[in-house]
């Protein structure tokens, strides 16, 4: 019985002694960041809340952190994309994260948002109600791990009958779902 007593806790020394040596960084938790700017001034908390969903579903807990940037990163996206003309490049993303000591950025430049009535007397019959959905936003994804990248400009001018209007900020939100399932190779909703 000693004799195996003895081999248990050598044993169990072997096993545990490596894993108490582990550093910090290997057990660090990668960080992710959902920024948002809005040149509309329109979006409420509850739209931002929905439109960081898809970054939470993609890189939730405990594989990922997420953290609360948008004022610091806010200067910096809008920085760049006066620098670069409109159109933030993957490098450009790359150095923001590292900015910000996050691994993973979901990002919306929100241009344009609206929907108003519209009388018409054209069509088939004169006097309908249409709304017009107007929506311009730029999508950008960015994972260090792996560095992937990936962006979509939506540029939407639609005239829908009044039944049929589409919702702005559920299309967006699932739009920028998209973007990022498709940059972390995940089905498309």
């Amino acid at each position: 019985m000693k004799k195996f007593l003895r081999l248990f806790v050598v044993v169990l020394s072997l096993v545990c002694i490596p894993m108490l040596s582990v550093n910090a960084e290997a057990l660090e938790i990668p960080k992710a960041a959902f920024c948002l700017v809005d040149y509309t001034g329109d979006a409420t908390p509850a739209n931002v809340k929905a439109w960081s969903d898809p970054v939470k579903w993609a890189y939730y807990y405990p594989r990922y952190e997420m953290v609360n940037l948008s004022s610091q990163m806010n200067s910096d996206v809008e920085q760049a994309i006066y620098d670069e003309k409109n159109k933030i490049s993957k490098e450009t993303l790359a150095a923001i994260a590292k900015k910000n000591g996050v691994e993973t950025i979901g990002l919306i430049v929100l241009r344009d948002m609206q929907s108003y009535i519209v009388n018409y007397s054209w069509g088939v019959e004169p006097g309908c109600i249409a709304v017009r959905s107007i929506l311009r936003a730029d999508l950008y994804s960015y994972n260090a791990d792996g560095d992937k990248y990936n962006r979509k400009i939506i540029r939407k001018n639609e005239l829908e009958d009044l039944g049929l209007a589409p919702n702005l900020e559920d299309t967006l939100k699932w739009e920028f779902a998209n973007v990022i399932n498709k940059m972390e190779g995940r089905p498309q909703i």
